[in-house]
């Protein structure tokens, strides 16, 4: 499984010299001098991962050689190695609980480092750092859907961490899955800079934003990190949250619900909209959300739904939506049957139908240059009355089925049907305006058919709703579903 997170947060960092061997006299540059200037007077601040120092000028120095290493496998590792002017340096994103040597020279004016130089060894501290990490569901308004968002604050805001996610399955591995996912990004050519800028690393309160390939339970992690050179390190253990489920928006997963969880406000997201040129033909846009109300028809058994297509449908005739009881082993859901009649007005008659997308035996959409439009994106009419008859008898009396589609009830999600017709795959793939003749019939090629002379402009499902106060900016805990995981 993967995993991809898209997290927000961030500040700058300082920038580090890379990981090298070198010891002071190796560098030409910074050859010692054979005038000696004093070692300047060093005061060090040290916290669970950072050091900092700083000292009074040293009359004559231009400048001042900086360095910061420690022992590892018993060799020396160069952390920081910087000539700076200001008398004073800082570096974080350290290793927690380790020896760090630091020495500090005087350079003079022909470049040269002095040969006296302050030198004192000192420990970063111990690393108690704790991470309240609380799941979140947040309304992502450039999508229109939800995404599940980690609220992270550590105990200790000095630290640089990363804030990924793991499946409750793989909980056991997070520290690997983190380690892989940060080796991953360096390979594809990733820097503790952009990896910064691009809210992947973070530091203080954060907050991410994931987007999970897949439906599971999952859990947010965070881990502290060590920036050495162009490598990072992870060098804590996991933290973790409590469990959640998270889905994909395309993803048909139920949620159990009542009559009245469906009722109210909602902003609806289509997956994409269908649109006709006679130059480009049938081509797919970007959707376009719109506000809708489900509001009570007959209690526990139907619903009104108005306010269908926003502002490009002047029909102010609600959509029916049958209230149905599980079945299949699903949870309470809602169907809508097409066609529904809006009204009669000149010489056309318009309903709420079904718009189709329809396929061949070899499971290809049909040419969309050939004239009879209907073979390849086209509205239900009653020649297809037959389809009725297949997938089980339910056919056109269940074009559409919605259902709630998080733990929050805070999601809605309608799904277009398919069915098997002489051969052909049909799905359904938009909930739109057409008009018909007295007899049911219609013309492909007689714009006075079309919802303002337009064949195009149908939002397509996957129709994603999300309540208008979540939508509007209300964040919502996602479930802790600790209890029902053990």
């Amino acid at each position: 499984m993967k995993i991809r997170n898209i997290l927000l947060c961030a500040a700058g960092i300082l920038a580090f010299a890379s990981c090298d061997k070198e010891t002071p006299s190796d560098r030409e540059d910074n050859k010692p001098s054979t005038t000696a200037l004093p070692a300047p007077e060093v005061t060090i601040e040290q916290g669970t991962a950072s050091i900092s120092a700083k000292w009074q000028p040293v009359e004559g120095a231009m400048e001042y050689r900086c360095e910061l290493t420690y022992i590892s496998g018993g060799s020396n590792v160069n952390v920081y190695k910087e000539n700076v002017e200001d008398p004073s340096f800082s570096v974080d994103a350290l290793r927690p609980k380790t020896k760090y040597t630091v020495r500090v020279a005087a350079v003079t004016p022909n470049g040269k480092a002095s040969r006296n130089w302050f030198t004192e060894e000192v420990t970063t501290g111990e690393l108690n750092a704790k991470f309240e990490i609380t799941p979140y569901e947040i309304y992502n308004k450039s999508t229109g859907h939800i995404d599940y968002v980690a609220k992270v604050t550590p105990s200790d805001e000095t630290l640089w961490y990363w804030i990924g996610a793991v499946s409750y399955a793989d909980r056991i591995d997070a520290n690997l899955w983190m380690e892989q996912e940060i080796a991953n990004a360096l390979e594809t050519g990733e820097t503790w800079e952009t990896l910064v800028n691009k809210g992947y690393i973070v530091k203080g309160k954060a907050e991410s934003v994931s987007q999970f390939t897949g439906s599971n339970h999952f859990m947010f992690t965070a881990g502290v990190l060590e920036r050495l050179g162009d490598k990072i390190n992870l060098v804590s253990k996991i933290a973790l949250s409590y469990p959640f489920y998270g889905e994909n928006f395309e993803d048909r997963v139920s949620h159990p619900c009542t009559y009245d969880d469906y009722r109210g406000d909602w902003v609806l997201m289509p997956y994409d909209r269908t649109d006709f040129s006679a130059t480009e033909k049938w081509e797919l846009k970007e959707p376009k959300p719109f506000n809708v109300r489900i509001s009570e028809k007959e209690k526990g058994k139907s619903f009104n739904l108005s306010g269908w297509g926003g502002s490009e449908n002047k029909f102010l005739k609600p959509i029916v939506l049958d209230f149905e009881k599980a079945d299949q082993d699903r949870y309470d859901h809602f169907s809508i049957s097409v066609p529904q009649t809006i009204e009669f007005e000149n010489d056309v008659n318009w309903y709420y139908t079904a718009w189709l997308t329809i396929l061949n035996a070899d499971n290809k959409v049909r040419d969309f240059a050939q004239t009879d439009v209907r073979a390849d994106f086209a509205p239900y009419d009653r020649e297809y009355e037959q389809l009725s008859k297949q997938g089980g008898g339910e056919g056109w009396n269940k074009a559409f089925r919605g259902f709630i589609a998080n733990g929050n009830k805070s999601v809605i999600k309608i799904l277009g049907n398919s069915f098997k017709y002489d051969g052909l795959a049909v799905y359904v793939r938009g909930l739109w305006i057409c008009g018909f003749d007295a007899v049911g019939k219609y013309s492909p090629e007689d714009a006075k058919y079309y919802y303002n002379g337009n064949r195009g402009g149908i939002p397509n499902a996957v129709y994603y709703l999300v309540r208008k106060d979540v939508a509007e900016g209300l964040e919502l805990k996602a479930p802790d579903l600790s209890a029902a995981l053990q």
